[in-house]
């Protein structure tokens, strides 16, 4: 690839990491709202294999945290998806809904996980 080219590539959202063979995002939230753009057209069961530490513990892994905040803002919230997304953060990691836009979460949820946050 020209010199040329890689300059204008490296001034938009990606950019080469220099004496290596790879690509890097410019902004890691980019790089998170793909993820949580992508994740927006998988099933629940789909997204929680993603979003777990692993199989075995109902807990998201931290580094996803902005991933899953874009994607609760993605997904529709009339839809099964996003329903049974919040009560599995609800039951357990409700952290994350502490921190989310306040306008994607209905007031039942926002009361049932400050109680949990302060009874646990």
């Amino acid at each position: 690839m020209n010199k040329a080219r890689v300059y204008k590539i490296n001034s938009c959202i990606i950019q080469k990491v220099f004496s290596k063979d790879y690509w890097e995002f410019e902004h890691r939230n980019l790089q998170e709202f793909l993820v949580a753009k992508t994740l927006s057209s998988f099933s629940f069961v789909e997204i929680k294999n993603f979003i777990c530490v692993d199989s075995k513990i109902n807990k998201t892994h931290p580094s996803w945290f902005n991933s899953i905040s874009f994607l609760i803002n993605i997904l529709d919230k009339n839809t099964e998806t996003y329903s049974d997304l919040i009560n599995w953060l609800v039951d357990y990691d409700y952290e994350i809904l502490l921190k989310a836009d306040t306008d994607r979460i209905t007031l039942p949820i926002k009361i049932s996980v400050f109680q949990k946050y302060f009874t646990n």
